[in-house]
């Protein structure tokens, strides 16, 4: 995380053409995969204001680009880890649908830019399920996605996170924003074990 600074729209887009420009400067080309909440603001979710750091996936020049990125940093006053290039971790590396989706607006001269879609965004935000930091979040997504109940977002989540179910602390995080289990006998044996191991071991929805 960026420490206490605070990321605008404004910001962001600022920041991915000074890495434009300056991987045009080395004779460059560089891809960045964007996801988290600079995902969502560059993607129109008027909902999400700023962010404190841009979570990115680098394809090469990762070394160039970590060295514009500390030369913005210096240069605007921000933290050294306004961008996260370390963001390989995050998203789901077998996913079962499409993560991806290419940005013309932001994808300019030496800069290719591709946001994580919103359905990969939702699988993301649920695998973090931060109380208190991911609600808003997961609710646009939620809605944004057309999910409603427990039962049909684990099924978006093994799309994504394949083989595995929602972590407990989704699902408690669902019920604590008022989304319904969706499925009250297998959800009552959910409630039991707080667990959904169930699903993806064989148990079958009754």
């Amino acid at each position: 995380m960026a420490g206490d600074r605070i990321l605008t729209q404004e910001d962001i887009i600022w920041g991915l053409e000074q890495i434009r420009d300056g991987l045009a400067e080395h004779g460059a080309q560089g891809t960045l995969k964007i996801i988290g909440g600079s995902a969502m603001i560059l993607g129109g979710h008027a909902e999400r204001r700023s962010t404190v750091d841009i979570d990115a996936v680098v394809l090469l020049p990762q070394d160039v680009i970590g060295q514009i990125a500390a030369r913005v940093a210096q240069q605007r006053g921000w933290p050294d880890n306004w961008i996260n290039l370390e963001a390989q971790g995050l998203y789901p590396a077998y996913a079962g649908r499409p993560l991806w989706e290419a940005s013309p607006e932001l994808s300019h001269g030496a800069l290719t830019v591709e946001l994580a879609t919103q359905e990969a965004l939702l699988a993301m935000k649920l695998n973090a399920s931060r109380a208190g930091r991911d609600d808003d979040d997961i609710r646009a997504l939620m809605t944004a996605c057309g999910i409603e109940t427990i039962v049909d977002a684990d099924d978006h989540f093994a799309d994504y996170f394949r083989g595995e179910s929602l972590p407990d602390k989704a699902v408690m995080l669902l019920r604590s924003l008022g989304y319904p289990d969706g499925h009250p006998t297998f959800y009552r044996d959910i409630a039991r074990d707080s667990s959904l191991s169930q699903r993806r071991s064989g148990a079958v929805r009754p």
